[in-house]
């Protein structure tokens, strides 16, 4: 059972980052069901460090895109890839302490992590690399 449901709003028209997103959002879901369940801790350390990893590539792709067209919000934008970033470790090294954690705030913060970070600027970028498709 999906503990992070997908929210259509968070398809933002751009394939990859749809993929992006959805590859995230599965990832965030395998570490949510492996930190509640009988899961060993090496294995949820494992599901954290590759959603971090993934997150970082994400990022990584975005930042690419935001330079190329010289993205308005840029700075704000890589500021809350590294504040995420940040979140994601600290969750690894918390994980690494008590590998089950109670659920309810682990979930908590797994969908708010991609709630917010793809509504607020994410949609954004993706707006602006339509428009430059079209030009």
């Amino acid at each position: 059972m999906t503990e992070i449901p997908w929210r259509p709003d968070w398809r933002v028209g751009i394939a990859w980052m749809d993929r992006d997103h959805a590859i995230l959002r599965r990832l965030a879901d395998r570490l949510f069901a492996a930190a509640s369940g009988d899961t060993a801790p090496a294995q949820v350390l494992a599901v954290a460090d590759e959603l971090i990893r993934h997150a970082r590539l994400h990022f990584h792709k975005e930042e690419r895109e935001m330079d190329r067209l010289g993205h308005a919000d840029e700075v704000q934008h890589r500021f809350q890839h590294d504040h995420l970033i940040h979140e994601l470790e600290h969750l690894r090294a918390e994980l690494a302490r008590e590998p089950h954690p109670d659920p309810a705030p682990l979930a908590s913060f797994l969908h708010h992590w991609l709630d917010d970070h793809i509504l607020e600027s994410d949609r954004p970028l993706a707006a602006a690399l339509r428009a430059d498709a079209h030009r």
